[in-house]
C-alpha cells in the first residue's frame, strides 16, 4: 500500500476525530478573532527611533496640532429651536468624554454657539447668539439671520436647515483612535433616533471606520477560509 492510500485510509478511519479537531480549531481561531484589533494609524507603522518621527514628536510637544472631527445630524422633522437644542445636548455629551482623567474632546462649535454683532449695547453694538437663547424670534427671522451670516454658518448648517453639524476638537495628548471610538459610540446612539441620521467625518473618523469594517470582514472571512482549507 503506497503513501497516498495509507493517508486516505487513516483519514477515513479517523474522520470523526479529525472533524472534532477541526471544529475545536475553528472555535479557537474564532475566539481569537473576536479580540483582533487592526490599527490603520500611519504613524504607528513607523519605527519610534526614526529620526524624523522623534523630531516630529518634539515639534508637536511645542506646537500641538488639534485633530478635527465633523459630526452631522440630518433631521427629518423639527423646528430650528428643537434642532439647536438637540445639537447642544449632543455637543455636551461629546464633551463629557474622558480618557485617563483627560477630556477627549477639548472643544465644540455648533449653531447654538455662534454669535453675531448687533446694534445696541454701551458702545453701539453687542454680540448675540444667532439663535437667541430666549427663543423670542420666529422661525422665519432665524432663517434670515442664518442666511445673512452665511460666512459663519455655512459649514455647520445646510441651506434647507435639515442638516446641522458640530465641529469636534480632539485632545492632541490622547490616542486619536481611542477618542474617536468613544465619539463613534455616541454617533451610533444618535443614529438610532428615528428622526435623525447621524454621520461622522474627518481623517481620523475614516481610519476608525476602516478598522471597524476590516475587523468585521476578518471575523467572517478567516473562519470560512479555514473551513474551506
Amino acid at each position: 500500500m503506497n503513501f497516498s492510500n495509507k493517508l486516505i485510509h487513516t483519514i477515513v478511519n479517523n474522520r470523526i476525530l479529525i472533524i472534532i479537531l477541526m471544529l475545536i480549531s475553528l472555535g479557537f481561531f474564532g475566539h481569537s478573532l473576536s479580540k483582533l484589533n487592526i490599527d490603520n494609524e500611519p504613524m504607528k507603522s513607523v519605527p519610534d527611533d526614526l529620526k524624523e518621527k522623534v523630531e516630529l514628536k518634539k515639534l508637536q510637544e511645542t506646537f500641538p496640532t488639534p485633530y478635527i472631527l465633523i459630526f452631522m445630524g440630518e433631521f427629518s422633522e423639527g423646528t430650528l429651536i428643537e434642532k439647536r437644542d438637540s445639537i447642544a445636548s449632543w455637543s455636551e455629551r461629546f464633551e463629557s468624554i474622558y480618557i485617563d482623567s483627560m477630556k477627549g474632546i477639548t472643544g465644540t462649535v455648533h449653531i447654538g454657539k455662534i454669535k453675531i454683532p448687533e446694534k445696541g449695547g454701551f458702545i453701539g453694538f453687542k454680540t448675540e447668539f444667532i439663535i437667541p437663547e430666549n427663543d423670542n424670534l420666529s422661525e422665519k427671522k432665524i432663517i434670515e439671520r442664518i442666511k445673512e451670516n452665511k460666512t459663519l454658518t455655512k459649514s455647520i448648517i445646510s441651506q434647507d436647515q435639515s442638516i446641522l453639524g458640530i465641529v469636534l476638537t480632539i485632545n492632541p495628548k490622547l490616542d486619536r483612535q481611542i477618542v474617536v471610538k468613544k465619539v463613534a459610540e455616541i454617533v451610533d446612539w444618535i443614529d438610532s433616533i428615528p428622526i435623525v441620521n447621524a454621520y461622522l467625518a474627518g481623517e481620523t473618523a475614516i481610519t476608525h471606520y476602516l478598522n471597524r469594517k476590516m475587523n468585521s470582514d476578518f471575523r467572517i472571512l478567516l473562519p470560512l477560509c479555514l473551513l474551506v482549507a
